[in-house]
């Protein structure tokens, strides 16, 4: 299921940033290319995501207080602050949670959030098409809506 890398960079950065992370392993990138000889055409690496998304957020607040000028953004920052331990951005979203859910960007404070998570998420993502050989395969990728996906569960009985 979870294969991310848990990169060591992003958890003492996060650390660096008043982040308190401990024990964060993952499966080493050898490991991971060596499944995908084997077959595995897929693996979920959220955790990697959510830890470049973390660290961009520690490091925007750090770099830009005035953001926290912002009530929302402050509310934000508040929870960073209140739980160093915490990697997942959904647990600092709640203040923001029009924008994460239907793309509501009311200023440029919350701009400068979205750029961060962006970031974060390509940071992650490209790295990793990068190391596994994938750069300029996305057009081999079938486009599939959800019900044709239902569909074809249903025609094969699952």
């Amino acid at each position: 299921h979870g294969s991310s890398t848990v990169p060591t960079y992003l958890v003492e950065a996060i650390n660096s940033l008043g982040g308190a992370i401990s024990n964060a392993h993952g499966i080493s990138l050898e490991q991971l290319k060596e499944v995908g000889r084997l077959g595995i055409g897929k693996i979920n690496v959220d955790t990697d995501i959510r830890l470049a998304v973390t660290r961009n957020l520690r490091e925007l607040f750090l770099l830009k207080p005035e953001l926290t000028g912002d009530t929302r953004l402050n509310q934000m920052y508040q929870l960073l602050k209140a739980k160093p331990e915490a990697f997942d951005p959904r647990v600092f979203f709640p203040p923001i949670m029009d924008t994460v859910m239907y793309g509501t960007i009311p200023n440029k404070a919350t701009e400068a959030v979205v750029n961060a998570v962006k970031q974060g998420v390509m940071e992650m993502v490209g790295s990793l098409i990068v190391e596994f050989g994938c750069v300029g395969k996305a057009s081999l990728v079938e486009d599939v809506s959800l019900g044709q996906m239902a569909d074809r569960y249903r025609k094969e009985g699952i």
